[in-house]
């Protein structure tokens, strides 16, 4: 197959003007002419057409436009050097009207002589064969660099309660093996993986097999997931090996119990963990991937004549892990930020991801892949927690984790139980309350749904006020709202005392039994009764978010807007109905609060007279519309209201 006329006169240097930036190359005048070329041959031409086309949708009258009338452009991605100026080229950026996509980058060594290409010019690497010499490599190289560099991902060898000893290369069994403080030095590895929908009884220990597992574990009767983190251990000289199925004894909750509270400090003190990023379940395995893709050859002339590289669509990297299986579950974000290093199994790389460093096959430079690294991520995995920010980024970090799946809802809060501990070591006189801190509790009450109703189980799992008791991507306040430096808000509550009960008395991170409550002083007005959808008083606020809209309801007091609600739930028919003034904001100017504007929650009365259940989040904040009058009037409805006592349960 050849290439056409447009991409064999293609030369990757000619992308790099004079003064060391990137080009913007014509490649083909649209898409319909690409794809012409890329039916006859044009291996470049087809990726390019394939790609666009999957964006654009098929030629036909419905894309006739967009097949015809926008031009591709070529543009190379070089690296920042400190210096301000550009070194290597790592992507080419494809960009056909609104759309793009990216090609990685890499010299080609094949044929008889080839000429080498310096990485002042281009950026990038050969990916090695999954689960190939070339490729532990690798892995050895980049642990090596850790070690040798990096005091920060250091781990001490405390052992968890078992382990598995996988023997040597090459042998046909492990065992599980209950450590010692006397017997088990060194490190261990940890796995990170999605157990599917379908459970695999040959990889669980039970009490059935637990004394039969301590003798011998046949591999082959393993899932691929788990032989595969098997051969990688062994590969990297690590004799012992935790996953979480095989060392803790499946059907006993005792112990469960016990090992949960443990759970943060396995992932914490591995000496490495392996996530199997794109299987979702337990037969994608970690070496399986066909790295193999079509590619294009294409001309850079350097000094010493004309070279070639090879671009390739590109490969899964840092900026689209968060789509994978793996890190669409709940409990690997704790796995995540704990482990002090980490081999991500991507589909099409592997990548590390250590506490000072991240790397890659193709590689991309650090730098480049920073899209998705949350501020959150930064301030807890890299940098430890800051007093001031840290609530702030924790909030952020439940909104990520909220939206995320999990097998089993009772885990909800303790599968951050393990990333709880360590943030408690860290904050000097901090307590942790069902998923919130206690000394920024009237900010963590402020959270609503996300988008979509929040369900709940059918039993006690939290407090009301806690946003583990329900199901359900759940958002909090933006930290600018509330230190505007225009209008700040400040608390208008006094919390006197917060209570939770502990399922197991010395885990209280994990999971919880009914009876938890908040002691609260505020400011609380009945509202009228919430209008059903369909009834002349129900008003909604069209509100646009990144996945769609979402229902946002006015809410009123004597017949007149008060604010706007984020109900938790659908309606589901009239009740008594309150708000409680959690902040209000103050003129910065004038110095004296704005009576009128609020930030509060929605409630229901419970059994006894000063009980309440959170019902949902209210606000009264924006002061006009578009044509500058104001939204709802003015008036301070808790002017006559006194701060009472009530107990949210």
């Amino acid at each position: 197959m050849s290439p056409c006329s447009h991409c064999a006169a293609l030369d990757l240097a000619r992308m790099v003007g004079p003064a060391g930036t990137a080009e913007d190359v014509l490649h083909h005048k649209n898409l319909k002419e690409a794809h012409e070329c890329g039916a006859k041959g044009c291996i470049l031409c087809l990726k390019i057409a394939e790609e666009l086309a999957g964006r654009i949708g098929p030629y036909n009258n419905v894309n006739n436009k967009a097949w015809t009338s926008k031009a591709i452009i070529l543009r190379p991605i070089q690296v920042n050097l400190q210096n301000g100026l550009h070194g290597g080229v790592f992507w080419i950026k494809v960009r056909c009207g609104d759309e793009a996509f990216h090609f990685n980058v890499y010299p080609s060594s094949e044929g008889p002589n080839p000429v080498p290409i310096p990485s002042t010019m281009v950026v990038g690497h050969k990916v090695n064969e999954p689960g190939s010499k070339e490729a532990f490599e690798q892995i050895r190289g980049w642990l090596k660099w850790c070690i040798n560099s990096h005091q920060k991902c250091k781990s001490p060898n405390t052992m968890p309660t078992r382990v598995l000893n996988i023997g040597a290369v090459g042998d046909s069994t492990v065992r599980l093996e209950v450590t010692q403080p006397t017997t088990h030095n060194g490190h261990y590895m940890t796995l990170s993986h999605c157990w599917g929908p379908v459970q695999h009884p040959q990889s669980m220990t039970t009490r059935a097999n637990y004394s039969a597992h301590q003798q011998r574990i046949p591999i082959n009767i393993l899932t691929k997931t788990f032989r595969d983190a098997i051969e990688v251990t062994r590969q990297i000289g690590v004799k012992y090996l935790w996953i979480d199925s095989l060392c803790i004894i499946q059907g006993d909750a005792a112990d469960w119990d016990h090992e949960a509270k443990k759970m943060g400090g396995v992932y914490r003190n591995s000496f490495l963990t392996i996530a199997a990023a794109y299987s979702p379940d337990g037969n994608g395995g970690c070496l399986s991937p066909d790295y193999k893709m079509t590619k294009a050859l294409v001309k850079c002339t350097t000094p010493r004549g004309e070279g070639k590289v090879w671009l390739i669509p590109r490969r899964q990297d840092f900026d689209t892990l968060h789509k994978t299986p793996l890190h669409r579950r709940a409990w690997v974000l704790q796995e995540r930020i704990l482990s002090p290093r980490t081999i991500h199994f991507a589909d099409g790389q592997m990548l590390w991801e250590c506490r000072q460093g991240r790397r890659c096959e193709t590689g991309v430079p650090e730098q480049a892949m920073t899209t998705h690294r949350s501020t959150w991520d930064n301030r807890l995995h890299f940098l430890g927690p800051s007093p001031r920010q840290f609530f702030w980024d924790w909030y952020d970090m439940v909104h990520d984790y909220t939206a995320r799946g999990i097998t089993k809802g009772d885990d909800r809060l303790p599968a951050l139980s393990g990333l709880a501990q360590t943030m408690l070591a860290g904050l000097d006189k901090e307590q942790y309350v069902a998923g919130l801190w206690t000394s920024h509790l009237v900010w963590g009450l402020l959270w609503h749904k996300s988008r979509d109703w929040l369900r709940w189980p059918g039993h006690y799992r939290a407090p009301s006020w806690s946003w583990a008791s329900c199901d359900g991507q759940v958002s909090f306040l933006d930290p600018a709202d509330v230190h505007s430096s225009a209008l700040p808000a400040i608390p208008a509550i006094q919390i006197i005392k917060v209570y939770t009960k502990p399922k197991v008395p010395t885990h209280p991170t994990g999971q919880l039994e009914e009876g938890g409550w908040l002691q609260i002083n505020g400011k609380m007005i009945e509202i009228d009764q919430r209008a059903a959808p369909g009834s002349a008083k129900y008003q909604t606020l069209p509100a646009t978010v990144p996945e769609g809209t979402m229902t946002i309801e006015y809410i009123q007091h004597r017949d007149k807007n008060l604010g706007i609600a984020w109900f938790d739930k659908a309606y589901s028919g009239p009740h008594t109905l309150f708000v409680l003034r959690v902040a209000r904001f103050k003129n910065v100017q004038a110095d004296k609060p704005y009576p009128h504007l609020f930030y509060g929650l929605l409630l229901r009365p419970g059994q006894n007279s000063r009980e309440f259940k959170r019902i949902g989040f209210c606000r009264y904040k924006s002061l006009q519309n578009t044509s500058g009058k104001p939204l709802m009037e003015w008036r301070d409805p808790f002017k006559d209201a006194k701060m009472e006592m009530c107990i949210l349960k």
